[in-house]
């Protein structure tokens, strides 16, 4: 009922879903209120890195074939510049591939390539990687396209990680591990959810395990860094307070719930790391924060505030 009524609020064409997840808190904490009611899409190599790591590495752990389900090869990039706004367009207005015709009209409403002849323009757009891109995306059901260099380092990341010393036993061992646990819980009146990537019941100590992979572009010991800018304590608290939702569905609730771990691998690096969420990262009060966010952030280097000062050109 109160999404019902906030909706309608909001007076949104479409309906907002207003469960919280960690995407969605730390995007709240580093950008504000905005943040909870727009559109939250995230389109970067990185991002598709990490998804398309973890695709791989799931369609070999439980052979399945999520790869083909999800994803297309194709050695074609999206369009850039004015042909990419082009694209974006058709794809935004357009259930099929228009015409030739259709799309010289949208050259013509937006100015695109407005100095040239009506010729010209249409040699610029019409070209085999400009149509080619626009079937795959029509025809292909949403799925994302990925080239053959972007799949061939996502599978030295994945194999890198089902196999390496360091992180291997996590994933081949005689414990009962389980992928993509979906869970929602209500914490002080907000709807909490997520997925939690891999989690560990090892029957004979009566423990569980939590754990989160990450990939990133940058180097294994830039994880810090990463972990502080996106805020990933809040999704190592969030996971953990899942724990007696899915204690009671996945039998284990005399079962104590082992620290949080992350387990990480850089886009170039040929050997992953296992980080430990350790019960301070639970239980802080910030005492850092008795100053604000940003002087800390900032680490007390701070530009005096002259806004209020105009100066005569």
């Amino acid at each position: 009922m109160k999404e019902n009524k906030l909706n309608n609020l909001l007076d949104n064409e479409e309906i907002i879903d207003l469960r919280l997840s960690y995407s969605k808190i730390s995007d709240f904490d580093r950008n504000g209120p905005i943040s909870l009611i727009r559109q939250t899409f995230v389109d970067n190599e990185g991002v598709k890195h990490g998804s398309l790591v973890e695709t791989l590495m799931l369609d070999k752990l439980l052979s399945t074939n999520d790869f083909d389900k999800n994803y297309v090869l194709l050695d074609i990039e999206k369009p850039t510049a004015t042909l990419g706004l082009l694209v974006d367009i058709i794809l935004n207005n357009y259930t099929e591939v228009p015409t030739k015709e259709e799309v010289l009209n949208i050259v013509n409403n937006n100015a695109f390539w407005g100095k040239y002849k009506e010729e010209t323009k249409i040699a610029n757009f019409d070209i085999p990687s400009f149509w080619d891109y626009l079937k795959i995306k029509f025809e292909g059901n949403s799925k994302i396209i990925v080239n053959q260099g972007q799949l061939k380092m996502a599978e030295n990341s994945a194999d890198i990680l089902l196999t390496h010393e360091f992180s291997k036993d996590l994933f081949y061992n005689e414990l009962e591990n389980h992928y993509q646990i979906e869970f929602q819980y209500y914490y002080k009146g907000f709807l909490i959810k997520g997925f939690i990537d891999k989690m560990t019941k090892d029957r004979k100590n009566k423990c569980v395990y939590f754990e989160d992979i990450k990939t990133g572009e940058g180097k294994n010991d830039k994880f810090m860094e990463s972990f502080i800018k996106y805020r990933y304590y809040f999704q190592g608290l969030i996971y953990q307070q899942a724990f007696n939702i899915l204690a009671e569905k996945y039998n284990f609730s005399d079962y104590v719930l082992m620290p949080f771990k992350f387990i990480y691998v850089g886009k170039t690096e040929s050997y992953p790391l296992v980080y430990t969420m350790t019960d301070k990262w639970i239980n802080w009060k910030n005492k850092r924060y008795n100053y604000s966010k940003e002087i800390y952030e900032k680490k007390g280097i701070l530009n005096l505030n002259d806004d209020f000062i105009k100066v005569n050109d």
